[in-house]
């Protein structure tokens, strides 16, 4: 009988296809011969390997698949003749491994060739043989250098043969939805296959797991970047692939919602909500800090899969599986200890608004120094002086703009309440220049005002903004992004402050629920809202970019009542910066269409949850109702953020019934 050593070189160094396909047949095992690395595989040239500097056609796109299956089972097909040359490499590698792991590494190979056969059976019928399509080494590349059996394990079994589990069946269901029942019925097989081969691997990790150590822990050691578990899940989350094939619950649970760059230098969030007073030079407040470390997480919404955001701690397991049993699954969330990205590539920095403190923060971690913001971006001074350049001519449909005034000394501030007591104004609102979220506002009647804290204000920042005190009815934020030309509109939400001015809640979906009808009927004749918020941006996100501005940002815009008649202030404030606006924005995609839905920021004791229920529609998962935490509630937490949806959502703002 053949030695199994012999076998496995036929594989590796024949470049036939023909001889890589001969069934293994009856074997032994008596002269295993010693180690040997393989640089690469032998190929004909027809099948040879692209080198990176041909072009590769792309995968095809499910709305092309029927036209471009011949495409899809050739990508199939050379995973699966990758896979065969990468168990005889590991054959040939590790001559002294267990006799009962080569057995197993043979029996798997056995199955692996019987699907490169069934894949070459079908592309044939589709008029297609392995070597139209350019041919990557992808796998061969990151596996062939295993140094161990753990490795391969970690590598072949546990992640590319388990993240064919979600794409083995994630196939299967689309060919059979486009009438393919052939392939679909190879596909089938084929999952049923990787069960058994990824129970291989699970046996073996629990057989070399050090004493002390769970399997996700052997399974990361068993891994060397850019090999991470990101690897190990495909389309979808088969969870009941994966729990047959003798993964443990934790394993899954770990697996489920790891997230981590698959090669793309990762842009790295953080939550700095104090930016704004930082940018002056003030230190933040505790209760600053304090919503910092709480809703740290909150960048994660806008950030991309593959991204990190910097946290104060790790976030529980617990957490993020509850935020992924609604189909919201959140990026690398990475505790933000000094050096902590010191070894990684990383892209961009992206911080809520541009500080000295953020920049320090980033750079402490091993991140890239973020893009500056000149200060004065962040001044409610700037803002006011962008609303008398843009807003001139507006005056039809917002009356009480002329009375917002910059003070910078007590004549000014004179001058300012004598207009305000010539239309008619009894009150007022005091604005520092600098301040977040409604912080550093005084309401006061006209003369009665806070004397200690003007005198502050201008002796650190310099002026004070005074506004008439209106009616407010109801308030809009457009959200956009600013880049090298101008800015690019993301959408509009409504929102709402608490009793103290303060930021309370967004819509994230249905912005003019509970508003009265005579306002729907200002905002929408002639599209005044839409088209104001459209010009103001253009305007607005031109004057940020020249002042070197780059990044998130947002117009808020107000509706307010003078007697029977309505008004619009179409700028009240600028946010350079990323806002809780753009975070129910990047929400939407998590709620069913036509569902009502509301994000907002509550004291952690007020908050009131509701067990949510899901629906999937296009294989997506989405919230149908429910209250849930989308930022980590722990002892010491003061602030949580919270996704209403549906009827247990609660909007408590001007306007509203």
């Amino acid at each position: 009988m053949t030695q199994l050593r012999e076998l496995a070189e036929r594989i590796v160094f024949s470049p036939s296809l023909a001889d890589k396909l001969v069934p293994l047949g009856r074997w032994v095992d008596t002269d295993p011969g010693s180690g040997r690395e393989v640089s690469m595989p032998a190929r004909a040239s027809s099948i040879a390997i692209c080198t990176s500097g041909h072009t590769r056609h792309a995968f095809p796109a499910l709305n092309v698949l029927a036209r471009e299956r011949a495409c899809a089972l050739h990508y199939f097909a050379n995973h699966e003749l990758l896979a065969v040359e990468l168990m005889a490499l590991a054959l040939l590698r590790f001559p002294d491994a267990p006799p009962a792991f080569r057995r197993a590494i043979a029996a798997t190979l056995r199955d692996e060739q019987i699907h490169v056969g069934l894949y070459l059976k079908r592309m044939e019928e589709c008029g297609c043989t392995l070597g139209d399509y350019s041919l990557n080494g992808f796998f061969w590349k990151h596996i062939s250098s295993m140094q161990s059996p753990l490795d391969y394990i970690a590598r072949l079994s546990l992640t590319f043969e388990q993240a064919n589990l979600d794409y083995a069946r994630h196939y299967q269901q689309a060919f059979a939805t486009i009438g393919d029942s052939v392939t679909a019925s190879i596909l089938e097989r084929i999952y049923q296959d990787e069960i058994a081969h990824v129970r291989v691997g699970a046996t073996w990790l629990d057989t070399w797991r050090d004493e002390g150590e769970d399997d996700w822990q052997t399974y990361q050691r068993g891994l060397s970047y850019p090999m991470t578990p990101a690897r190990a899940k495909g389309i979808g989350f088969n969870r009941e692939g994966r729990t047959k094939a003798g993964l443990s619950a934790g394993f899954i649970e770990h697996l489920r919602v790891y997230a981590h760059s698959k090669g793309r230098p990762a842009t790295v969030w953080l939550f700095n909500p104090s930016c704004e007073e930082e940018a002056y030079g003030a230190a933040p407040s505790a209760g600053a800090m304090q919503l910092a470390a709480d809703l740290a997480v909150l960048p994660a919404y806008l950030a991309a899969e593959d991204d990190v955001v910097l946290v104060p701690q790790a976030v529980e397991l617990g957490f993020l599986n509850k935020l992924a049993d609604c189909g919201i699954c959140l990026p690398e969330l990475v505790p933000a200890a000094p050096g902590a990205l010191a070894d990684r590539v990383t892209g961009d920095s992206t911080p809520w608004g541009w500080s000295p403190q953020a920049d320090q923060q980033l750079l402490a971690v091993g991140a890239r120094s973020p893009r500056a913001a000149p200060p004065v971006v962040h001044s409610k001074v700037w803002s006011c002086e962008l609303r008398n350049t843009f807003q001139v001519g507006q005056e039809n449909f917002d009356p009480l703009a002329a009375l917002t005034r910059v003070c910078r000394s007590p004549a000014e501030l004179e001058a300012a309440v004598m207009a305000c007591e010539a239309a008619g104004v009894v009150g007022v609102v005091l604005k520092a220049p600098f301040g977040v979220a409604g912080r550093g506002n005084k309401f006061c009647e006209l003369r009665n005002f806070p004397d200690r804290w003007l005198q502050r204000v201008w002796r650190e920042q310099e002026a004070v903004i005074l506004e008439a005190a209106v009616d407010v009815v109801c308030e809009f934020s457009a959200l956009f992004k600013v880049h090298d030309r101008g800015a690019r509109m993301l959408g509009y939400t409504r929102f709402g402050a608490d009793d103290t001015g303060q930021y309370s809640w967004s819509a994230v979906t249905r912005s003019f629920d509970g508003i009265q009808a005579d306002v729907r009927r200002f905002l929408s004749e002639g599209r005044l809202l839409h088209r104001t918020q459209r010009q103001l941006v253009k305007q607005v996100g031109a004057a940020l970019a020249e002042q070197g501005f780059r990044g998130l940002a947002g117009i808020d815009s107000f509706v307010y009542r003078m007697g029977d008649a309505l008004g619009l202030r179409g700028i009240s404030e600028v946010n350079a910066r990323a806002t809780m606006g753009h975070v129910a924005l990047a929400l939407r995609k998590h709620v069913l269409p036509g569902v009502p839905a509301n994000f907002a920021i509550q004291h952690a004791g007020a908050v009131k949850l509701q067990t949510p229920s899901t629906a999937e529609r296009d294989g997506q998962v989405l919230l149908a109702h429910g209250a849930i935490c989308l930022t980590p509630r722990r002892r010491e937490t003061r602030f949580t953020a919270v996704l209403e949806v549906g009827d247990c959502y609660r909007r408590k703002g001007p306007g509203d019934f």
